[in-house]
């Protein structure tokens, strides 16, 4: 006979939750952090008085946007905590402190929900794992972002109204000024380094020389890094050094956008003279210009590199093609010739400099290379096919066979080279110029994460 037996339930002993708590405020005043540290001390005690619950911990994020998640590091390191299973509950006050973005509030939710991690937010009584809970997110984060885009037109029209009557929106701290009010005051030694650098471009200096002399004499940007070119660039192309402000010259594409672009005309520029002392004239100011353009376009006082080697519109291959000299040199300081097809180099369509001038002596019978000769009596050099022909201005023409080797280090350079390494170990004052230079790159990449930033 079948006996049936029933078997009695036995109740699950709950596990205690893991719950934790985000807050964010958006700026770095008193009275908001003051709010951010109500905030913290209100969930930790909410938190730990509750029997069910163990503390998880309370992530805040201070003096940062809701537009964004990217670099809301506590809030990363929340979400990061519950893919490792350290969270089940987060508690947050609203929808605006944990994110203004729809886009990335439902993206956030969505994602912790699949990993059963359940946001509850207090203000619009809205629990992430409840059926209408989603629905409510999606229409409640519409209105906050909508109250973004408000808020950002209110900002943008006080911007034009305060640029419109000469006052600038923002107060960027800028080589050789301080900000007193709205008004710039120069400030030594960077105001005389501007004038100098303004001075020492007009009379031919390049950007990186300018840089190298700003280095040598101590001078750090605003924040402490050393100048390059093109930080150089900046100064060189900035009209407040005229006593003039040009306002407006960026401008934000959305409200949900943190990233700056040039105006192009995309909203009014205004003009504001004499506005405070003047570092330089504004003649000095248009001839600098002027100049950059010129070095731009290769039309400077200086000669390019192509006007300065002889053999350029000279050597070329059977199909007409003109050859360019490189401007990095080998190991053993010779320049290499080469043509570019298709933005590729040609392996066998490539002469050495040093071998070009030699070959030049062996033809024309010179023992010590002179440009002036060559040019009077060479029209052209054709390369085909590892064979160099020179055709004479006369009508002759010699040809004589070229193959391009790779030249490595030369025993000389070698053995130099070998001499420094053990010096350089054994020396101390070697030693320590390696550190300071393994010193001087991280300074530079860290002040280039600060730009960045």
């Amino acid at each position: 006979m079948r006996k049936v037996m029933k078997l009695e339930v036995v109740p699950k002993k709950q596990e205690r939750l893991k719950v934790a708590a985000y807050c964010r405020v958006s700026s770095d005043s008193d009275r908001l952090l003051h709010s951010l540290s109500a905030q913290v001390s209100y969930y930790n005690k909410l938190i730990q008085t509750n029997p069910e619950w163990d503390f998880a911990g309370v992530y805040s994020d201070e003096g940062i946007s809701g537009t964004g998640i990217a670099k809301r590091k506590d809030f990363q390191r929340m979400i990061a905590d519950a893919e490792a299973g350290k969270i089940d509950i987060i508690l947050t006050k609203s929808i605006q402190r944990f994110a203004r973005n729809t886009v990335d509030l439902l993206n956030t939710v969505r994602h912790l929900k699949e990993i059963g991690v359940e946001v509850r937010f207090e203000k619009e009584r809205i629990n992430s794992m409840t059926g209408d809970g989603e629905l409510m997110l999606s229409i409640l984060a519409s209105f906050a972002q909508e109250e973004v885009n408000s808020l950002s037109q209110n900002v943008r029209w006080g911007a034009a109204k305060r640029m419109s009557s000469g006052k600038p929106h923002s107060h960027p701290r800028t080589f050789g000024y301080l900000w007193e009010g709205d008004v710039y005051v120069p400030v030594e030694p960077e105001a005389s380094a501007v004038t100098q650098m303004f001075q020492m471009y007009i009379d031919g200096k390049g950007q990186q020389e300018i840089a190298n002399w700003l280095n040598e004499k101590g001078i750090t940007t605003v924040k402490g890094c050393k100048w390059d070119s093109t930080k150089v660039g900046v100064v060189l192309a900035n009209i407040s050094y005229t006593g003039n402000m040009l306002l407006g010259k960026v401008y934000s594409p959305t409200p949900m956008s943190r990233n700056t672009k040039p105006n192009k005309g995309q909203l009014p520029k205004y003009f504001v003279e004499n506005s405070h002392e003047a570092l330089i004239t504004m003649e000095q100011f248009d001839a600098v210009q002027e100049e950059r353009e010129k070095r731009k376009t290769g039309k400077s006082m200086r000669k390019s590199r192509a006007e300065r080697t002889f053999l350029n519109g000279i050597l070329m291959d059977d199909n007409g093609r003109k050859f360019s000299v490189g401007s990095r040199k080998n190991f053993n300081g010779d320049h290499a010739w080469r043509i570019n097809y298709n933005g590729q180099d040609r392996p066998d369509a490539k002469v050495f400099d040093s071998d070009l001038r030699n070959l030049c002596c062996e033809i024309l019978g010179m023992e010590n290379f002179e440009e002036e000769i060559v040019t009077d009596k060479i029209d052209s050099i054709v390369f085909k096919d590892n064979y160099l022909t020179f055709n004479f201005k006369s009508g002759e023409s010699k040809t004589v066979p070229y193959i391009y080797k790779r030249k490595g280090y030369s025993p000389e350079s070698k053995e130099s080279w070998r001499n420094s390494i053990k010096v350089s170990w054994r020396d101390p004052e070697r030693r320590q110029q390696r550190l300071d230079r393994l010193a001087e790159t991280r300074r530079r990449k860290k002040c280039q994460q600060l730009q960045e930033e």
